[in-house]
């Protein structure tokens, strides 16, 4: 049987060392809806390695979006102050 980074499940401990946060803020970022859901096992929270790129990767784009979404309004308005 293969074993994948897909298949990989990450305990609450290895996600707070990839993103290098607390136990409190895994807590705010679900509530917030920064992380995925974990699945619960025998009470524990694991997260799957997948979903996790997944939701960096989205959080990538938007992030880059609104940046770019920012430039462009600054543009905009220096170009129309000079239309008076």
């Amino acid at each position: 049987m293969s074993f994948d980074s897909k298949d990989r499940m990450l305990p609450t401990r290895l996600v707070c060392a990839r993103y290098n946060i607390t136990d409190r803020t895994v807590d705010r970022w679900l509530e917030n809806g920064i992380l995925p859901t974990p699945v619960r096992i025998n009470g524990l929270r694991y997260w799957r390695e997948h979903e996790l790129e997944q939701r960096e990767r989205q959080l990538q784009r938007d992030h880059e979006t609104k940046s770019s979404n920012r430039r462009l309004v600054k543009r905009e308005a220096k170009s129309t102050r000079g239309r008076s």
